[in-house]
């Protein structure tokens, strides 16, 4: 079990951590500037002015991360990792016995298990009001 932790966990942190630190990196120069200069402290100027325009790319990063925590999963269950139990072991074992209904019954179970992503859209909606899903400021 703890492998199959480990390798879910991997495939989710790095594009989650990508998409976090170019996120951070988008504030504009001369917005912190400003804000230094009016005496702001490096917790305002993170939470007002970094955070706020790196919500966006958070919320991607969650949105990879929720799919690719899914492919992780079931690879981590294939049986080269050492698996003995769950939906991608039952895959690799109902597709050598060619047992195509059931195959493709675990496929839907599995698309099921990704709606992760339309939880972390439905969340990025009412957290970054302010963008619409394709990234344009709205009112703009």
């Amino acid at each position: 079990m703890a492998s199959k932790i480990v390798i879910t966990a991997t495939v989710a942190f790095f594009p989650l951590l990508a998409n976090t630190t170019i996120g951070l990196r988008t504030a504009s120069p001369e917005h912190i500037n400003m804000t230094v200069a009016y005496t702001a402290s490096r917790w305002q100027v993170f939470r007002m002015m970094r955070l706020p325009e790196a919500l966006p790319y958070v919320f991607v990063g969650l949105n990879v991360a929720a799919v690719l925590s899914v492919i992780g999963a079931i690879v981590g269950e294939f049986g080269f990792v050492g698996a003995r139990a769950g939906l991608g072991y039952l895959i690799l074992q109902k597709n050598f016995n060619f047992d195509m209904p059931a195959t493709f019954a675990i496929l839907i179970v599995l698309s099921a298990a990704g709606v992760g992503h339309a939880i972390v859209s439905w969340i990025q909606k009412r957290v970054v009001f302010w963008v619409d899903m394709s990234g344009r400021v709205n009112g703009a």
